[in-house]
This record gives structure tokens, C-alpha cells and sequence, in this order.
């Protein structure tokens, strides 16, 4: 997605698995900025924010620029419309801004309702098993020292 906005382009890649990002997927978004003549723009900081069609704020950041550049990880809670917003900052000071049209698509899969009392009944099972474990562990190093002083 890019936009020329005054003396500037504005270039936002995402990486997806498909065209479009798939919510439930992560999306890694980089940003940049282009003077007139496509050269890189050096810039200190980004905000970003990410809106539902309904403008209902999804994912607001404040994003300083590291020496590795500036990736963005965001997995989109649903498919749908969303609008991605996007200023540019050097020092405190605004360079450019846009909004993007994003379309992300929907999972082709479908988390089962009983997901999340499987989690639960599984990581309780691991815990009791687990403290079994440890409580046998414990008790043999006791019976193993005992032998040892006699």
C-alpha cells in the first residue's frame, strides 16, 4: 500500500501467507517514508493505529525506529474491513500521515467451543501429574538421604 501525500510516499508492506491478511494470522507490517525523488526518508518515531470499518479502535502504538528498521506484528481479531493510520514524526515534529483501506480475511478455520475447557482440563491434568511427579521426586531424594547416613 502506498500513497503520495505533499513532498512524500508513503510505503506500508505486510507480509501475509496470501494476498490478503487472514485474522487469526499474524501480519508483520513494515513502514516507509519516500521524499519526491524516492530516496528514503529518515524519520525517528511512527504512530500507528488500526481501526475496525465501525472505527472502533483495534490496536493503537507509538513506534521508535531501531537500527533493524520498524516491524510491526499484529494478528487481526476478525476478518472485515479495517482502516490502518499511519504518521510519520523526526524529532517530535509531523511529516506525513495517511489512511489505508485494508480488507482481511476471514480464517478458514473455526476454533471448536469446547477449545478453551480442553485447555483448561488439559493444563489441569499437567499440573496435578506434574506436582505427582515432584512429590515422588522428593520423597525418594528423602528415602536416598536417609540411607546414606545409616
Amino acid at each position: 500500500m502506498n500513497q503520495k501525500v505533499g513532498n512524500y510516499l508513503i510505503d506500508v508492506g505486510y507480509d501475509s501467507l496470501t494476498p490478503n491478511p487472514v485474522a487469526g494470522e499474524p501480519t508483520t507490517f513494515d513502514v516507509r517514508l519516500f521524499d519526491q525523488n524516492n530516496n528514503q526518508t529518515e524519520f525517528s518515531d511512527v504512530q500507528i493505529d488500526i481501526h475496525q470499518a465501525d472505527d472502533s479502535l483495534v490496536f493503537h502504538g507509538d513506534l521508535k525506529k531501531s537500527a533493524l528498521g520498524l516491524p510491526l506484528v499484529y494478528v487481526f481479531p476478525t476478518g472485515g474491513d479495517y482502516k490502518f493510520f499511519v504518521r510519520f514524526y523526526n524529532g517530535g515534529q509531523s511529516l506525513a500521515e495517511n489512511t489505508f483501506n485494508l480488507n482481511v480475511l476471514e480464517a478458514d478455520y473455526e476454533q471448536p467451543p469446547e477449545s478453551p475447557q480442553k485447555y483448561w482440563r488439559n493444563f489441569t491434568s499437567g499440573a496435578i501429574v506434574g506436582m505427582v511427579i515432584l512429590g515422588l521426586i522428593i520423597s525418594l531424594r528423602d528415602v536416598w538421604k536417609r540411607k546414606k547416613k545409616y
